[in-house]
C-alpha cells in the first residue's frame, strides 16, 4: 500500500510588530511566486453602523465599511501545495503524495530563505509540523488490530453493535522542553466494508527563537524525530506490514 501520509504541514507563529502584510508581499512575493505562481488574497470586510436609534420597518442606515487583507495564499501550479501568510503565522501545506522527509524539509528551507528579507528581525514563538495520515481499512471490528492507542471497554458487552464512527483526541508533553503534541484519531465508514482511519499528529515547539533558517530547520528535524516516535509507538505490527512501514 502507498504511504498513509495524505497532508504534510509546517507552520511558524511569530511576534509581529506590523499589521500591514502588504509589506510582506512587496518584499517576498516575487520570490515565492517562482514556485507558487498563483496568488490569492483573503480579504476581511468589516461594517460598522453609526450609533443612533434604528427605526422599525424599512429605512436607510449610515454605515462604514473597512476592508483589509487578512491572508495571502500562494499556490503551486498543480494547486496541491500552498503557502499561507497572515500577520503572525506562516503555513506551508503539501497535499501531494509524501515523498519522504528530505524533499519536504528542502521545500521548507527554500521557503524560509525566500521570506528571510521580511522575517530576519522577528522572533519565532512556535514552530510546528503536522502529518495527517489516512488508512483505508476493510475491517474495523477490533481497533487493537491496527493501533496500540485505542478506546477500550471493560468487557465485550459494552459495544453490542459494529462501529460506524469512532474518534478521540489527546495532548502529550515532552519532558524538559517546550514541546507538546496534539493527536487525533478518527474513523468513518463512508461505504459498506470500508473504513477510513485518520491519524493526525501535530508536534509543536513553543521555544522562542530568533528567525534563522538553519536553526528553524534543526528545530523541524527534532520535531520530526518526536513525531516518528509517536507514530510508530501507536501502530501495531500488522499496520506496519500492511503499509510496509519501517519503525
Amino acid at each position: 500500500m502507498s504511504c498513509p501520509i495524505a497532508i504534510s504541514l509546517f507552520q511558524l507563529k511569530y511576534e509581529s510588530p506590523r499589521t500591514d502584510i502588504e509589506d510582506f508581499h512587496n518584499k517576498c512575493g516575487v520570490k515565492i511566486q517562482e514556485n507558487f505562481p498563483t496568488l490569492k488574497r483573503n480579504v476581511n470586510v468589516g461594517i460598522s453602523i453609526e450609533q443612533g436609534s434604528i427605526p422599525l420597518g424599512k429605512s436607510s442606515l449610515n454605515a462604514k465599511s473597512e476592508a483589509h487583507i487578512q491572508c495571502f495564499i500562494y499556490l503551486s501550479s498543480d494547486q496541491k501545495r500552498r503557502v499561507e501568510i497572515s500577520n503572525d503565522t506562516i503555513t506551508y501545506i503539501d497535499e501531494n503524495e509524501y515523498g519522504g522527509w528530505c524533499p519536504f524539509v528542502e521545500s521548507i528551507s527554500w521557503l524560509l530563505s525566500a521570506i528571510e528579507p521580511y522575517m530576519s528581525n522577528f522572533v519565532v514563538n512556535r514552530t510546528s509540523i503536522r502529518f495527517i495520515n489516512k488508512f483505508e481499512l476493510d475491517d474495523f471490528k477490533n481497533p487493537e488490530d491496527y493501533f496500540n492507542v485505542v478506546i477500550s471497554s471493560a468487557n465485550d458487552s459494552s459495544f453490542k453493535y459494529p462501529f460506524v464512527q469512532y474518534g478521540f483526541r489527546y495532548t502529550i508533553t515532552v519532558p524538559n522542553s517546550e514541546i507538546y503534541s496534539i493527536i487525533n484519531h478518527n474513523v468513518d465508514n463512508p461505504i459498506p466494508n470500508k473504513y477510513l482511519y485518520i491519524f493526525d499528529i501535530d508536534v509543536l515547539d513553543r521555544q522562542n527563537i530568533q528567525y534563522d533558517v538553519d536553526l528553524i530547520r534543526k528545530t523541524a528535524d527534532n520535531l520530526r524525530s518526536i513525531r516518528n516516535e509517536m507514530f510508530f509507538c501507536s501502530i501495531t505490527e500488522k499496520t506496519k506490514k500492511l503499509w510496509n512501514l519501517q519503525g
